[in-house]
């Protein structure tokens, strides 16, 4: 087999120095990539970090689409760990705008909240998909907590008390979600799962119980 390669690789030269070009510079790509976003987070920690400014709701309203826009992105290319991490920073300029919620309209309240709605809720989705179920839940809880009828944040958490085994809570959840979304399949899906658990996890407790007291 390696006399093989080599003899195409005589016959061929131009071919494999092509190649190996191309797969160089693509190596290079993901290199300079991977430190730029380092460097990025560097930058961002040491600015953010301690940005206590204060802006026009305009200003760190707009800081705050930014990084959710930057979440967003990395999450469609299954970088969920950075893509956490924007919508954590959104979220920490949206806190600072309790500094001029007396210069804040109505509607800045309102875009305020939604933006902060969507950020907990992409933040869930990012640790459903880090498998880490408990900060999933929470986030849909503090989603909820803005809107206590939220679809996603009702399903999701189902999604992550399932994993956590807490079948009851999550059942509630689904149910809960139905009622906003009525007929949706993965939520029907969900719950009947839910209730095979719940009825099982009921079977094995009266056998054990029958097997004490029997």
């Amino acid at each position: 087999m390696e006399e093989s390669v080599g003899a195409m690789r005589e016959a061929c030269p131009k071919y494999f120095e092509e190649e190996e070009r191309l797969k160089g510079e693509e190596e290079k790509r993901e290199r300079e990539e991977e430190e730029r976003r380092k460097k990025e987070e560097e930058e961002n920690r040491s600015s953010e970090d301690h940005d206590n400014r204060i802006l026009k709701f305009s200003e760190r309203f707009g800081m705050a689409e930014k990084n959710k826009g930057e979440g967003n992105e990395l999450f469609k290319d299954g970088n969920c760990k950075f893509a956490a991490e924007r919508y954590v920073k959104a979220l920490g300029h949206l806190a600072k705008l309790v500094h001029i919620e007396s210069t804040m309209k109505e509607e800045d309240f309102a875009q305020a909240k939604a933006l902060k709605l969507t950020c907990y809720n992409n933040l869930a989705q990012c640790f459903l998909k880090l498998e880490a179920w408990s900060k999933a839940a929470d986030n849909c809880s503090a989603a909820l907590e803005l809107d206590g009828a939220n679809a996603k944040a009702l399903f999701r958490r189902a999604q992550a008390l399932v994993e956590q085994k807490e079948l009851e809570k999550a059942a509630e959840d689904c149910r809960r979600c139905l009622e906003v979304n009525a007929g949706d399949k993965a939520v029907e899906k969900l719950l009947e799962k839910c209730e095979r658990g719940i009825k099982a996890a009921e079977a094995k407790q009266k056998k054990m119980y029958g097997k004490m007291f029997g």
